[in-house]
């Protein structure tokens, strides 16, 4: 299933035990379910760990401070492109150029905030 881990580190310029953790990681999340090999190929190996620590640790991406660390871990990111004061069109295109279908996403994710906010609230809720 896998060529050499000197081979493959010498072709992609990593370190052979960087090829490991890949590996280790790749076997966590197929084994954790949900995932398969066609759903990781979009995955950096960062993401991909981050995926495999967050199933591991049972993270819920509704928990409030599961979504507040990526927040701030995001925020950090985008600061030196948001710095650059891009356009709102310009981020647009930018970040489907990223990532095709999230200008769509987004769209949806603004509606159901809009329509969020204007349920009211129940008693219970405040």
């Amino acid at each position: 299933m896998y060529g050499s881990k000197q081979k493959t580190a010498r072709d992609h310029g990593v370190s052979e035990s960087q090829i490991a953790n890949m590996r280790k990681v790749k076997q966590g999340l197929l084994e954790l379910g949900g995932e398969d090999i066609a759903s990781m190929m979009g995955y950096g190996w960062r993401q991909a760990s981050y995926e495999l620590r967050r199933r591991k640790d049972n993270g819920d991406p509704s928990n409030f401070d599961y979504q507040e660390v990526l927040r701030r871990q995001l925020a950090k990111r985008l600061k030196p492109v948001l710095d650059m004061r891009p356009s709102a069109e310009t981020l647009l295109d930018l970040l489907e150029l990223a990532r095709p279908g999230i200008v769509i996403e987004l769209e949806l994710a603004i509606i159901e905030a809009k329509a969020e906010a204007a349920r009211p609230q129940s008693p219970l809720e405040i």
